[in-house]
């Protein structure tokens, strides 16, 4: 394996691990509902976002395992 390759992989998984806190934090915060539900209904829509981003990050390594592989 080479240094590349684990520091990509240790790249995805560090975000993935911030992204998932955040989805923590918006989850523990809507569900204490003191705040309005016009900022509870900017959450759900970031919540989205962040979840596509977990995608988008995921994708990206796979797309890129090949060129480590060969």
């Amino acid at each position: 394996m080479s240094n590349e390759f684990i520091g990509t992989t240790l790249d995805v998984m560090g975000n993935v691990f911030i992204a998932l806190v955040v989805l923590s934090v918006h989850a523990r915060i809507a569900k204490e509902r003191s705040i309005d539900a016009r900022v509870i209904s900017v959450m759900k829509r970031e919540k989205v976002l962040v979840v596509m981003g977990i995608l988008l990050v995921i994708v990206g390594y796979i797309v890129r395992i090949p060129g480590f592989i060969l």
